[in-house]
């Protein structure tokens, strides 16, 4: 008999200027397959990586939008078209499915549209601060979080 595929089911929250791992549910699914090759530097967009004990990517998934930072907005006047806005991000709750790998330590979330507002923390799980990776105009993407996903 063929095994179903195995995935965890990841779900994140974003309050209060912290992102957590709020649960990490096994399940019988089939996900994706990695979003592979990586990214080029200097690429935009958000996504997530899973880990091995020697930092080695084993798996990414391209996310869309987990925290928004931007809103559409209509104009009264019918002949404007939609404009987005940019909004500070206060509350988001998101999961995402990824293969149960034996070798997978942490998840990583990456984004280049997520910017921390002024005394935001963003960390790891044990409060480690993470350092973006540039500041440019049209930044790349930088790490967010890392969280363990053993155990």
């Amino acid at each position: 008999m063929i095994e179903p595929p195995r995935a965890l089911r990841l779900t994140f929250l974003y309050k209060e200027g912290r992102l957590r791992l709020l649960s990490r549910i096994p399940v019988e699914a089939t996900v994706p397959a990695s979003d592979d090759p990586p990214l080029l530097a200097g690429e935009h967009g958000s996504w997530l990586e899973l880990l091995d004990a020697s930092n080695r990517r084993l798996y990414r998934l391209l996310l869309h939008d987990p925290i928004p930072t931007d809103t559409e907005v209509f104009s009264p006047d019918p002949r404007q078209t939609m404009t987005r806005l940019p909004v500070a991000p206060k509350q988001a709750v998101f999961s995402v499915l990824v293969p149960e790998l034996p070798e997978a330590e942490t998840v990583a979330l990456f984004s280049s549209a997520f910017r921390p507002t002024a005394g935001t923390a963003i960390a790891t799980a044990d409060g480690v601060p993470l350092e973006p990776i540039a500041n440019l105009p049209l930044a790349p993407a930088r790490p967010v979080a890392r969280f363990p996903i053993k155990g």
